[in-house]
């Protein structure tokens, strides 16, 4: 049956009992917190109120970013360093993971010594809101697959992470 036939006995104003008030709100600070929490999460606040958490072979912030602050960002360092002779396979490495998985974007940044390190990034645009249980998912699995990324580096690069 067609959307146009009229001997139709559905009708869209038939659903209004059936869908549920979903409510979209803006992701703040204290949502993000709120989420990680339920998420078992450990967290700390910073006295820049930035919130990260830490694991065994990384660093993770939860930040908003972008006009009106809408973008849910995940950033995450992993711990471990290479000398820049090592630029290209870390490269090679974090290509990689970036052809293999979705998010996060694995990168390579070099610090103020010359250190390589690498870094993954996760953003969300949620300009028109985001439910607590959306929240909540993004939070924790961009939580979640970072650390497989942190992982599969101190895999790889055993001698890249320190003591």
């Amino acid at each position: 049956m067609s959307d146009t036939d009229t001997n139709s006995d559905f009708r869209t104003d038939d659903l209004t009992g059936c869908v549920p008030d979903i409510v979209l709100r803006p992701v703040t600070r204290h949502r993000v917190m709120d989420a990680l929490e339920r998420a078992g999460i450990a967290y700390t606040v910073d006295v820049d109120r930035e919130v990260s958490g830490r694991w065994e072979n990384g660093r993770i912030w939860f930040d908003r970013a972008g006009k009106d602050n809408a973008v849910l960002s995940v950033t995450g360092y992993w711990k471990g360093w290479l000398p820049e002779d090592r630029r290209r396979e870390l490269l090679e490495t974090c290509n990689d993971w970036n052809e293999r998985m979705l998010y996060p974007h694995a990168y390579v940044s070099t610090d103020d010594d010359g250190d390589l390190h690498v870094v993954g990034h996760h953003a969300v645009d949620c300009t028109f809101g985001v439910t607590d249980e959306q929240l909540y998912q993004h939070i924790d699995s961009a939580a979640a697959v970072m650390r497989c990324l942190f992982g599969d580096l101190t895999e790889q690069y055993p001698e890249g992470v320190p003591d």
